[in-house]
């Protein structure tokens, strides 16, 4: 894309174009209808880039509070009592995951799109569908533990454990009314309260030496004090209470099969490759796989947090303004590649840190093995564009095909590459589906509409940034993190000096720096 390209998109200055792309329609800002107005606005894209940087920022302190209460109660608990503690949590977060079944995403993408009266009818009908599922759940985990003989403990951890995820699963279904409005700053928030609560409540009930239940039912009044907060917060938003109508759930259930698959195949090729590594590798390559493999489950998460804001308006844009849609989508990907590629440069370079960090010197040859799979991370902030992208378009089988073919393909090079290189082998077969599939998914959109295939103007930029700031590697003597900021630096420098940063996401910047500064002199 040429310098006037980058300066006017379809004939419109783009510091007029709403963030995320496109000018908004004058109708859709006027309409009697918050959701609509908010997502049409030219604030929107503004918004978004605010709230998922707020909620990577969120979910990067929840870790840390969340290692912290870990450091005081597996200490408290000791080695046996930690066991079945998490196997009672383990089940819990199986129950979690089944139990969603994609609702969440298709819940925030019908809100986004749905008329006043449409949304109220979902929200009714989600609630009462998470509601039924969570049930179900928390009734066959119990009689699982019963079966598979645990301890009576172990039983009683699950049904607490399944009392609290119950208040939790109904607090999350109300919360998609604030991703809906881009209100993501108070999604934040709850999210870090609850963590911050949980956590300082643990390291009370550790120093007057209460036993393994009171720590999972604790989950129980936090769930249910932010619960109260969130129904608080959206009451006159969504309705409350729940709904219990077959022929809707029918609907929803339908539509959200083909995702549902989609996300199960991606989370189980994400899981079957430690599999594969234990069943073809020697358990010391097992050994490094897993302690790379630990750290990339922690990161993984980051990609899909970082477009959380941005789904809304592409749900709303790809029914109502396609030319909107189609910008966003472009935009947001120079945005998610940009930093993809600053995570492979970080992760590549600060690989002895991390590993050092979680596994002393005895895994130090697993740090060749996270430098691999760092490729692979900056292909999941790719590929996270994409999948939003056909999300909103509705395109669920495409995805879930998606999804199967890199199950297969992944397996595939992972199987035969640990069979013969071991650890690295394997990191390097994830690296290669990983990339793979960011690089393929963007001509499936293609064919769904032609003017979706985004420009590539930033990719040879982008790497080229990257290319540079690597070579710091050579410097002998520094330390990982001086590395990985001397890096950042000159990546950073780069990228402006080619003028590969989208404007919205600097203005976004300059804006920021400005109110810090406003508050630096009110202070």
């Amino acid at each position: 894309m040429s310098g006037a390209e980058e300066d006017e998109v379809l004939g419109v200055p783009l510091l007029e174009l709403t963030h995320t792309g496109g000018p908004a329609p004058a109708s859709e800002a006027q309409l009697d209808d918050e959701v609509a107005a908010v997502l049409g606005s030219r604030d929107a894209g503004g918004a978004a880039v605010r709230g998922g940087a707020m909620r990577v920022a969120g979910y990067v302190f929840n870790a840390l509070l969340g290692a912290l209460a870990a450091a005081f109660l597996f200490r408290h608990l000791g080695v046996k009592r930690v066991g079945s503690y998490v196997t009672a949590m383990s089940i819990a977060a199986i129950v979690a995951g089944l139990s969603d079944l994609g609702l969440t995403a298709l819940g925030v993408r019908e809100l986004a799109v749905r008329d006043p009266q449409g949304r109220s009818k979902l929200m009714s009908n989600l609630l009462g569908l998470r509601v039924a599922l969570t049930l179900v759940g928390i009734a066959g985990s119990v009689a699982f533990a019963l079966l598979a003989g645990y301890s009576p403990v172990v039983v009683a951890g699950v049904a607490l454990a399944g009392a609290a995820l119950m208040f939790q699963n109904v607090q999350a279904t109300l919360a998609l009314s604030l991703v809906s409005r881009l209100r993501l700053g108070l999604l934040t928030a709850t999210d870090l309260g609850r963590q911050a609560l949980t956590t300082a409540a643990t390291i009370a009930l550790v120093a007057l030496g209460f036993s393994l239940l009171w720590f999972i039912g604790l989950a129980i009044p936090v769930g249910l004090l932010f619960l109260a907060l969130t129904a608080w917060l959206v009451r006159r938003e969504v309705p409350l209470l729940p709904r219990f109508d077959r022929a809707e759930w029918a609907v929803l259930v339908r539509q959200v099969l083909p995702y549902s698959a989609a996300v199960a195949l991606a989370v189980i090729y994400f899981r079957l490759s430690v599999i594969f590594v234990s069943l073809t590798a020697t358990a010391t390559q097992l050994g490094y796989f897993a302690t790379s493999f630990r750290i990339l489950e922690v990161l993984i998460v980051i990609p899909g947090l970082m477009v959380t804001g941005v789904f809304p308006i592409f749900a709303r844009a790809a029914i109502h303004d396609h030319e909107r849609f189609a910008y966003a989508v472009s935009r947001v990907f120079v945005s998610s590649l940009i930093v993809g590629a600053w995570f492979v440069l970080a992760l590549a370079l600060g690989a002895p840190l991390a590993i050092h960090a979680v596994g002393a010197d005895a895994f130090s040859k697993a740090i060749g093995v996270l430098r691999i799979q760092a490729f692979g991370l900056g292909g999941s902030f790719v590929s996270a564009v994409w999948s939003m992208a056909l999300l909103s378009l509705r395109r669920n089988r495409e995805l879930m095909f998606v999804n199967l073919a890199a199950l297969i393909v992944g397996s595939i090079l992972v199987v035969t590459l640990a069979s013969t290189h071991g650890a690295q082998g394997a990191a390097l077969g994830t690296a290669i589906t990983e990339v793979g599939l960011a690089v393929a998914v963007p001509f499936v959109l293609k064919r769904t509409d032609p003017h979706l295939m985004p420009s590539l103007w930033a990719v040879p930029r982008v790497a080229l940034a990257g290319g540079l700031a690597a070579s710091v590697a050579f410097i002998p003597g520094l330390p990982a993190i001086a590395l990985v900021a001397l890096a950042t630096i000159v990546y950073a420098a780069i990228l402006l000096s080619v003028r590969a940063i989208p404007e919205e996401l600097l203005e976004e910047l300059r804006r920021g720096r400005a109110r810090i500064l406003a508050r630096g002199r009110t202070a």
